[in-house]
C-alpha cells in the first residue's frame, strides 16, 4: 500500500512538473507571457466581450477534446513513473560501457579541449543529432501505417489548447524514449566531446543520459576534483 501511494505522488510530482519546470513548454510563466502576446491581439482586434472569456473559451478548454488531452498528460505521467522511470539507468550504463569500449579500442583522446569549446562543440551536436533524430522518428510515425495508429491520436484533436502538445499514444511515448536511450545516449558519450567533459570532470546536463530525458532536465552538475 506504501508503494502504491509513493508511486501516486511521483505520478502527481511529474504531472505537476510540467508546469513549475522552466525546461517544460507548460511552464505558468510561459502562460503569462502567452497571456500578454493574447491581450495585445485581443486588443488589436477589438474582439468584443471580456478578456479572460477570450483566453478561456470553454468551448476549447472544456471540449472534450480538451478533457482527452488532460488526461493523457495524466496517464502519460503513470507511464513515465511505472514503466520509463525503472530503467532510469540503463542509459547511464549504455553511455559508460560504449565510452569504455571505444577507449580501450581506438585508445584514450589526445585532443585538449578547453571548457568553451567543448560546452559550445557539445551544444551543437547534441541540438543537431536531437532534432535529426526526433525527425527520423516523427517522419517514420507518418510514413509507416503500424506506427502512424499510435501517432494519430496527436493529430485527433478538434480543439487547441497547450496541452495538446503532450496528447501522444503511451506506446509513441515509450518510443520516443527508446530512441533517447539507443541513439543520443549512445551516440553523445561514445564522441571525443563527452570523453572530454568527463576527463574535466564536467557532468553536463546529466539527465540526458537515460531514457527519462524527455521526463526530467537538470541544471549542470560540477563534480569536484
Amino acid at each position: 500500500m506504501i508503494a502504491v501511494f509513493q508511486t501516486l505522488k511521483e505520478v502527481i510530482k511529474v504531472t505537476l512538473g510540467n508546469f513549475t519546470d522552466s525546461d517544460n513548454r507548460l511552464y505558468f510563466l510561459y502562460f503569462i507571457s502567452s497571456g500578454v502576446i493574447a491581450y495585445f491581439v485581443y486588443f488589436k482586434t477589438k474582439h468584443q466581450g471580456a478578456f479572460l472569456n477570450y483566453i478561456f473559451n470553454k468551448r476549447t478548454w472544456l471540449s472534450k477534446s480538451a478533457k482527452v488531452d488532460y488526461l493523457m498528460l495524466f496517464f502519460n505521467s503513470i507511464i513515465k513513473v511505472v514503466l520509463i522511470g525503472p530503467y532510469l539507468a540503463f542509459g547511464f550504463y549504455l553511455a559508460f560501457y560504449t565510452d569504455d569500449f571505444l577507449a580501450r579500442t581506438f585508445g584514450y583522446e589526445t585532443i585538449t579541449l578547453s571548457t568553451t569549446q567543448t560546452l559550445v562543440l557539445y551544444t551543437l551536436t547534441i541540438t543537431l543529432l536531437g532534432d535529426f533524430t526526433t525527425y527520423v522518428i516523427h517522419y517514420l510515425m507518418h510514413r509507416f501505417e503500424f506506427l502512424w495508429e499510435f501517432h494519430k491520436i496527436h493529430h485527433a484533436a478538434t480543439t487547441l489548447n497547450p496541452v495538446t502538445q503532450y496528447r501522444i499514444h503511451p506506446v509513441e511515448l515509450i518510443l520516443v524514449n527508446i530512441k533517447e536511450t539507443l541513439f543520443l545516449d549512445w551516440l553523445w558519450d561514445s564522441s571525443i566531446i563527452c570523453r572530454h567533459i568527463r576527463s574535466m570532470r564536467l557532468l553536463i546536463w546529466a539527465s540526458i543520459f537515460c531514457p527519462f530525458c524527455l521526463c526530467f532536465w537538470e541544471p549542470i552538475c560540477v563534480i569536484p576534483a
